[in-house]
């Protein structure tokens, strides 16, 4: 019985589909980078609803304060007028990725209405006497979103840049009630929030 092998032809064909769908496949599979953008946004959203429960829970303020690096959380200390860090597991300060940035628009302050009342309300007082003690104590942490006791949020949306590859999503966690919180894609935001407009 005479065997059928396969030709040169078929062979050159089969090789060329198999290219053709590597090279799809490397257009579809998301940067790992990306990923990990996401995964970092997703669980800077669970520390947030962490610090809001815990400033329910214990009655107090908290305030999430970021720059160029890292963010943290702070709470605000009646006894010495001043914003510390916490040190709760899962309110640490965090790292931020490298090339990235951080950015927050707030529109409102929320249970208290004047944003200078707040700057003013929550500042440490400079007294001559206690200069010294506030500069051995390390850096000012304000805050740029403030946590209230009442669980209660400014109204705000916090956007993450990835600085390496402008091309990418941009990311973003917002609050357009001062309770309830939401993340993603800016686009998937901006869609929740014209929902949310023309609802209201």
């Amino acid at each position: 019985m005479r065997q059928r092998g396969f030709t040169l032809i078929e062979v050159m064909v089969t090789l060329a589909i198999i290219a053709i769908l590597a090279t799809a496949v490397t257009f579809v599979v998301p940067d790992r980078r990306d990923d990990d953008n996401a995964e970092f946004v997703q669980e800077l959203y669970y520390r947030m609803e962490y610090a809001r429960e815990y400033a329910l829970v214990r009655h107090a303020i908290l305030g999430f304060h970021f720059d160029d690096e890292s963010y943290r959380f702070v709470r605000w200390n009646q006894d010495n007028l001043r914003w510390e860090a916490l040190d709760e597991r899962g309110l640490r300060e965090q790292l931020l990725p490298t090339d990235t940035r951080l950015t927050v628009d707030i529109q409102g302050i929320g249970m208290i209405d004047d944003d200078q009342e707040v700057i003013e309300l929550f500042s440490p007082e400079d007294n001559d006497e206690d200069t010294e003690a506030t500069e051995s104590e390390g850096p000012v942490l304000f805050p740029q979103l403030f946590i209230f006791g009442s669980g209660e949020l400014p109204i705000f949306r916090l956007t993450f840049t990835d600085l390496e590859r402008p091309e990418a999503p941009e990311l973003g966690i917002h609050s357009l009630d001062g309770f309830q919180l939401d993340y993603g894609r800016l686009d998937y935001l901006d869609v929740l929030a014209e929902e949310y407009e023309n609802d209201y």
